[in-house]
């Protein structure tokens, strides 16, 4: 297997979904950050090429690089004097991993794909999609339980 060609692969598949991810942590720094975790996979590209996942090890790595961007934004918020920053936690942190295992993915219909999209990976709200499907929130809601669901029973 050519690496240089594979990480290439790699990137130009991961690079949309992990950009729109990072801007949304840390709005106008996204970019810094895909990069940085590219660069990372690169240096470490033995450990990578060994994973199961190589996708989920550069979301990974993605994610450690956005909390420890966190830690020391907090940390800079506590010297100056100033309040901390509470953090909340990207809802689509927990499903990261999921988004770009396609053995997982395939067991969603094409209609649970759209949901999940919307819901986990654009972040709309659940209100927001059952106005647009014409179906009461209660099922919304329920059709994104029963998704999720059945991803972690893919896991």
């Amino acid at each position: 297997m050519d690496k240089r060609r594979y990480m290439d692969g790699l990137y130009r598949e991961l690079y949309p979904v992990l950009l729109r991810w990072a801007e949304r942590s840390v709005p106008g720094q996204g970019e810094d950050f895909v990069q940085e975790a590219f660069c990372i996979a690169w240096t470490k590209r033995v450990e990578l090429f060994e994973s199961a996942n190589p996708a989920g090890w550069v979301v990974k790595t993605l994610k450690n690089i956005l909390r420890n961007h966190r830690r020391q934004q907090g940390r800079r918020v506590r010297l100056v004097g100033g309040e901390a920053v509470e953090w909340v936690e990207d809802p689509w942190d927990a499903y990261s991993e999921l988004v770009l295992r396609s053995d997982c993915c395939a067991v969603l219909s094409p209609e649970e794909r759209r949901l999940f999209d919307r819901a986990l990976l654009q972040g709309e709200s659940c209100p927001a999609i059952a106005v647009d499907l014409g179906i009461p929130l209660g099922a919304c809601q329920k059709r994104l339980q029963r998704l999720t669901a059945k991803l972690r029973t893919a896991l």
